[in-house]
């Protein structure tokens, strides 16, 4: 018989009935968004890697690893494959971030950095950083300065530097910052 209005009474759930639906793992697709904090701390540098974690519609797995490779350069410049240092971290699902050894970064040379994304089933494509050697490191912008817009908003500006004093791949800023928490009187980095 041919169903009629008056057949589908209540919610719309209880139309019909349920179905659940699992879709096969499949290796993580996209690209992890990822960037550097360099600083140089007397003879070795700090290196910081931050990423953003896949969203589930990527990961295609409940599990996914982020791995971080350094490949050292030589001074021409080409990638060293024998001295490859990995670093693995385990199914990371918030910003995440971490420091690198730092006996592992040579002043006077620079690295490539690696991210990717990992599952039983494969791995995204890599996102490649540069750790350039310390007297290649752009400094921090001058002249910052902060203008309040509204409750919500701050638009921040500076002075770039200029294209001569820029060594090394500049791809842009991070800016950090740090919010009040009036409870504990204390500032939290964001």
């Amino acid at each position: 018989t041919t169903p009629t209005p008056g057949d589908f009474k209540g919610y719309w759930s209880e139309c019909a009935p349920s179905h659940s639906v699992r879709t096969q793992e499949a290796a993580p697709s996209g690209k992890v968004e990822a960037w550097l904090l360099v600083t140089n701390e007397g003879d070795h540098r700090r290196v910081k890697v931050f990423w953003k974690p896949l969203p589930p519609w990527d990961r295609h797995s409940e599990w996914v690893d982020y791995v971080v490779s350094i490949l050292p350069r030589s001074e021409q410049g080409a990638i060293i494959p024998s001295q490859e240092k990995r670093f693995s971290f385990d199914n990371q699902t918030v910003d995440s971030g971490d420091v690198l050894q730092g006996e592992v970064f040579e002043s006077g040379r620079s690295y490539e950095i690696r991210i990717s994304a990992n599952n039983s089933h494969g791995h995204t494509d890599y996102t490649t950083m540069t750790v350039p050697k310390s007297q290649d490191t752009p400094s921090a912008p001058t002249d910052l300065r902060s203008e309040f817009v509204d409750d919500d908003t701050i638009q921040l500006s500076w002075t770039p530097l200029p294209p001569s004093q820029i060594l090394t791949q500049l791809r842009g800023y991070v800016v950090f910052w740090k919010e009040w928490i009036p409870v504990n009187n204390m500032y939290q980095w964001e």
